[in-house]
């Protein structure tokens, strides 16, 4: 999803906890992880104010930002509530 600060890689909502989701590939798994920036994380906290102002049904019972990494071999692990808006 396009947003103005950005875009979501996947939404994605079960027991009305909203998922976002940023998708990293790189050589190894640990590669993936750490190429989430601070600057990136900020962009999608940004990205996700736009999408639950436009859609404020969404995430009644929470919002959560998780992490898919992949490595070279499209080997992928999942990191669940990956980082937290602060404040």
């Amino acid at each position: 999803m396009r947003t103005a600060a950005g875009e979501i890689d996947i939404l994605a909502e079960s027991a009305g906890v909203l998922a976002i989701v940023e998708v990293k590939q790189r050589r190894t798994l640990g590669d993936a992880a750490v190429s989430v920036s601070a600057r990136q994380r900020a962009r999608l906290m940004g990205a996700a104010e736009i999408v639950l102002g436009e859609h404020p049904e969404w995430g009644r019972e929470g919002v959560r930002f998780d992490v898919i990494v992949i490595d070279a071999a499209d080997a992928l692990r999942r990191v669940c509530d990956a980082f937290r808006l602060e404040g």
